[in-house]
C-alpha cells in the first residue's frame, strides 16, 4: 500500500526524517532548495527568508533581515526595527497603519482636523516611531495640543526636505500649545531647518527650545517666528506653593501672590487637578481640543488684600487618593507675561471604608462558625484589620415545651436579632396571637355541595377542551 503522507518531510519522492544539506524545510512537510525559496512570495510582500533551516515568509520575533534584499536573518540589538513607507496621517484609521513602526522611510505628514481622545489613539499607533528619514510636517491639525504622542521620535534625518529647506514644519495648528517635554525628550535633526507659522497658542519659548535641543545650525531669529503665540498665555514667571492641608475629601493650597510686570493688571488663576495614581503627569497629558480634557479646572480671582496669598479649597475629592495639581496665572497685560506652577502630588487622608461584600457563614463543627467575605468596593485607605461582631440568639422556649411524640415535629423558627430602639411590631394584629392557637372552622353543607359542583364542572370543561382541540384519526 502506497504512503498517503510522510511522518516528517517529503524530498524527491521519498520520506525523510529531516531535510538534507542544501535544502530547507517549507510549510512543515517538504524540502526545497534555496533557489525555489527565493521565488516564493506572498502578494504585496517581500520574498521569503531562510532561518534555522526553514524557508519562511519573514524573520521570527527578535530577528531582522541582514539587508533589504537579503534572504537571511540576524538577531536584533534590542527592539527590532519595523520599516514603514511614507504616510499621510489624516485620521486615526490612517494612523493604525503605523502601529509597531519604528522607522519611516520617507516623510511623515500629519493633517488631522477632528477626532475624540485623539492623543491617546495616536500614541498607541505612532508611539514607537524613532526615525523619519525625510521630513516631518504637521499642518491644519486643530485637534492636537502637543506632540507627546510621538514619544519615541529621536531622529529626523532630512534626506528629503520640504521646500528644499525644512526638516520640521508646523503650519496653522490652532490648538498646538506644546511640542515635547524637553527635560526628558531628545530629538536630533541632522539636516534642514524649522518652520513655524500661524500657531496662535504656541509660545516663542517652545520654538526656541526646540531650536536649541535639536542641534539646528545657525542663530535663532525671533523675527522669523513672529506669527505664532498671538493667543497664547506664555508663562514667564513661576508660581510657588507655600502650604497645603488635607482631609479625607478636601485639599487646601496656598501659593505666593503673583504680580504682572506692568503692575497695572491683577492676575487671576486657574487651578488644574486630576487623580494621579503615579507621579508621571505633565500639564498636557489628557488634553485635546473640543473641550475634551481629563483635568478638572477651577477659576479663582486674586484676593482683594494685596498682602494676602491666594488660597483654594478643592472639595468633593476621594479619600486616600493621590491628586496632581498645578496653577496658572492669567493677566490682561499685552505682553502676556503670565506664570505657572510646577505639578505637585498630594494624597487625601483616609476615611472609613465601605461595608465588606458577599458575607458568607457556615458551620464546620458543633462549636465553630466560619465566616468569609470580599473586600469593600471603596477601601478609602490601607486596611490593617477587620472588626467582627456577633451575638448569640436565645433558643425559642417553645422548642423545649413541645411534645414531639404526641403532636409531631414542629419546624424551628428563628427571628432576627432586634436592634435596641427599633420595633418589629406587625402592621395588623394577629387574632390567633391574642386567643391562642386557632383551628379552622367546619364547613356547612352548602359550602361542601358548592365544592363538589365546582369539581364536577372542571372535569366536564376539561373533557370539552380535549375533544375540541384533539381530533381522533
Amino acid at each position: 500500500m502506497a504512503c498517503a503522507a510522510c511522518a516528517h518531510y517529503y524530498h524527491e519522492g521519498r520520506c525523510v526524517a529531516d531535510c538534507p544539506v542544501g535544502t530547507y524545510r517549507f510549510e512543515g512537510w517538504r524540502c526545497i532548495s534555496m533557489d525555489v525559496c527565493a521565488k516564493v512570495h506572498l502578494p504585496d510582500s517581500e520574498s521569503f527568508v531562510i532561518h534555522a533551516g526553514e524557508c519562511m515568509p519573514d524573520c521570527p520575533p527578535g530577528f531582522t533581515r541582514n539587508g533589504s534584499q537579503s534572504m537571511f536573518c540576524q538577531a536584533c540589538d534590542g527592539v527590532c526595527d519595523k520599516i514603514c513607507e511614507s504616510k499621510n496621517i489624516d485620521s486615526v484609521n490612517a494612523a493604525q497603519n503605523l502601529k509597531g513602526c519604528t522607522v519611516i522611510k520617507g516623510n511623515l505628514n500629519i493633517n488631522i482636523r477632528r477626532g475624540d481622545n485623539i492623543t491617546a489613539e495616536l500614541e498607541n499607533f505612532m508611539g514607537l516611531i524613532e526615525t523619519v528619514t525625510g521630513y516631518v510636517r504637521i499642518r491644519h491639525s486643530h485637534t492636537l495640543q502637543s506632540l507627546s504622542f510621538l514619544r519615541s521620535l529621536r531622529y529626523i534625518n532630512g534626506e528629503h526636505l520640504w521646500e528644499d529647506m525644512y526638516a520640521f514644519s508646523a503650519l496653522d495648528n490652532q490648538d498646538l500649545e506644546r511640542l515635547w517635554n524637553w527635560s526628558s525628550h531628545n530629538l536630533t535633526i541632522r539636516a534642514g531647518k524649522l518652520l513655524f507659522q500661524f500657531n496662535p497658542k504656541l509660545c516663542m519659548s517652545e520654538i526656541s527650545t526646540m531650536w536649541e535641543k535639536t542641534g539646528i545650525s545657525g542663530k535663532f531669529e525671533k523675527d522669523s517666528f513672529r506669527n505664532n503665540g498671538d493667543r497664547a498665555s506664555c508663562e514667564s514667571g513661576k508660581l510657588t506653593f507655600t502650604s497645603n492641608s488635607t482631609t479625607s475629601s478636601e485639599i487646601t493650597l496656598t501659593w505666593q501672590r503673583y504680580r504682572p510686570p506692568d503692575q497695572q493688571h491683577k492676575a487671576d488663576f486657574v487651578v488644574y487637578y486630576k487623580e494621579a495614581p503615579f507621579q508621571n503627569i505633565t500639564g498636557f497629558d489628557g488634553q485635546v481640543s473640543c473641550g475634551l480634557n481629563s483635568w478638572n479646572m477651577l477659576d479663582l480671582e486674586a484676593p482683594q488684600d494685596h498682602n494676602h496669598d491666594p488660597e483654594v479649597q478643592l472639595s468633593h475629592l476621594k479619600p486616600w487618593t493621590q491628586y496632581a495639581i498645578f496653577v496658572k496665572a492669567f493677566s490682561l497685560s499685552q505682553d502676556r507675561s503670565d506664570a505657572k506652577s510646577d505639578i505637585v502630588y498630594i494624597r487625601t487622608k483616609a476615611s472609613e471604608p465601605s461595608m465588606p461584600m458577599d458575607l458568607r457563614a457556615f458551620s464546620n463543627s458543633s462549636t465553630r462558625l466560619v465566616l468569609r467575605w470580599s473586600p469593600p468596593v471603596h477601601p478609602n485607605g490601607n486596611h490593617t484589620f477587620y472588626l467582627v461582631r456577633w451575638q448569640q440568639q436565645p433558643e425559642e422556649r417553645a422548642l423545649y415545651q413541645h411534645n414531639y411524640c404526641a403532636k409531631g415535629i414542629k419546624t424551628p423558627v428563628r427571628y432576627p436579632a432586634q436592634v435596641e430602639g427599633v420595633g418589629t411590631n406587625p402592621t395588623k394584629p394577629d387574632p390567633c396571637a391574642e386567643k391562642g392557637q386557632c383551628c379552622p372552622c367546619p364547613k356547612n353543607p352548602e359550602e361542601l355541595q358548592n365544592e363538589i359542583d365546582n369539581a364536577a364542572y372542571r372535569k366536564v370543561f376539561e373533557n370539552f377542551l380535549h375533544n375540541s382541540i384533539f381530533t381522533p384519526r
